[in-house]
């Protein structure tokens, strides 16, 4: 019976979220301790989780992680590390021609490029994913039965009309009483 129930809200779930089929990327890493900047290829990652409300890849910081495992495996601990991403090719080179620029106008700052064999995203798993989902549609389900409830209460003592209801004395209409 309890799968049955789960069942529509797993459904609904995922047809808020979607996988979008492609993305084009790129990866960013600095430090405040010396003055030499990161930069990977623009790179196409496959079959990502988009919360289609916020249009944000799901689990994103997962990736900028990725990054920062690479750098504290090779001797480089404590880097910032951003990940960029979009659905459009030209949307990322432009983003990307902007980092590069604010970077090299500078002239004060050592550029290096992670080539594809040096470091390349992996995409996120999807696996357990769908109970995410799931968990977060029921959540939100929750929360909307909560409010719904709330509203058939009404409102606070002391917060209303009536009798004691929050109106000064006399009434309330906005005219001092008297007149």
């Amino acid at each position: 019976m309890l799968l049955l129930l789960c069942l529509p809200v797993a459904n609904r779930a995922l047809a808020e979220d979607k996988i979008e089929p492609l993305i084009y990327a790129f990866g960013f890493s600095a430090s405040f301790n010396d003055s030499t900047v990161y930069f990977t290829d623009i790179q196409t990652i496959d079959s990502v989780w988009v919360d289609s409300k916020t249009g944000f890849i799901m689990e994103r910081g997962m990736y900028a992680n990725q990054m920062r495992n690479y750098f504290t495996q090779n001797g480089q601990p404590n880097r910032t590390c951003v990940f960029f991403y979009d659905v459009k090719f030209k949307n990322i080179a432009k983003k990307f021609r902007k980092m590069k620029e604010r970077y090299v106008s500078g002239n004060n700052f050592d550029i290096r490029y992670l080539k594809p064999d040096e470091f390349a995203f992996e995409r996120n798993s999807i696996d357990g994913l769908e109970e995410l989902l799931a968990q977060r549609a029921a959540a939100k389900k929750e929360k909307k039965k909560r409010d719904k409830e709330e509203r058939r209460q009404g409102p606070p003592d002391g917060m209303g009309g009536g009798p004691g209801g929050g109106m000064p004395p006399g009434g309330g209409g906005g005219m001092p009483p008297g007149r």
